[in-house]
């Protein structure tokens, strides 16, 4: 599956000197118009301002946000992780922050590459959308996740392959997971012992859901629901079942996420 794209604006940004991927990238987030315009940024110095493009670029919701620098500012090249749902408990959002700000930092301590095909992105976004998709379905990843697989020269389709998450996220025979990565890092930073082990306990409780020893927040409603004595098997969430749920959830400990 490719990835759809504006011809007009790629070729725009090919003559303007921009890389393959990057303006294929770039193209994909006009293929829809701004879903706000605002009447005090109708018009703007392109040239001084990026509020045109941020226009674009901002209202396009997809799980990963590549940003570009900020004209007259030195902030650099940006990558913005967006893809997170908020979770049930204090303590799992808790964890599930901080784990993205560890993955940002493991990203750059070990200077790791995740590229993969859009194509490829769009297709692991239609099959998490499945019921139990962290634990029924593969996806596509990196095969080397190191430095040095910047300079592959193979073929695109030898760089990536159908991975479980677990596999992913924990590593197996071939591959180093995520969550091992991120363990690294934290040993080689120079903090408190006591730090180190909480900020562990929060990656683990990602690795957790990774490997189905902890539920995800649909698998848990769903089995409430399923157990709850108004439910009649028929798809139908009453104002009683809803009222309950909520009210559970609520009360819930973040121990009762837990198989």
């Amino acid at each position: 599956m490719n990835a759809p794209t504006d011809p007009a604006i790629y070729q725009q940004l090919r003559d303007g000197g921009v890389d393959d991927l990057l303006a294929k990238h770039y193209a994909h987030l006009f293929i829809r118009d701004p879903l706000v315009v605002f009447r005090e940024l109708l018009h703007v110095d392109d040239f001084k301002s990026s509020d045109h493009f941020e226009n674009i670029q901002s209202t396009n919701w997809q799980t990963m946000r590549f940003k570009p620098p900020t004209p007259n500012s030195s902030i650099g090249w940006r990558v913005e992780f967006r893809s997170m749902d908020i979770q049930l408990t204090d303590h799992e959002n808790t964890a599930f922050s901080i784990f993205i700000v560890l993955l940002a930092h493991t990203i750059s301590h070990f200077d790791l590459n995740f590229y993969i095909p859009l194509s490829k992105v769009d297709e692991n976004m239609a099959r998490c959308q499945k019921r139990d998709a962290v634990l029924g379905e593969n996806f596509y990843f990196r095969k080397d996740i190191s430095r040095e697989s910047r300079h592959f020269k193979g073929s695109v389709e030898d760089e990536y392959e159908e991975c479980s998450i677990s596999d992913i996220m924990t590593g197996n025979g071939t591959r180093q997971g995520i969550c091992t990565l991120i363990d690294r890092y934290l040993d080689d930073q120079d903090i408190a012992d006591s730090t180190r082990q909480i900020l562990k306990d929060h990656v683990n409780l990602v690795r957790q859901r990774a490997t189905g020893e902890r539920m995800t927040n649909a698998t848990w409603i769903r089995n409430f629901i399923h157990k709850h004595p108004a439910y009649k098997r028929d798809s139908v969430v009453t104002p009683e079942i809803n009222y309950d749920l909520i009210n559970k959830i609520l009360h819930l400990d973040s121990s009762e996420m837990l198989h």
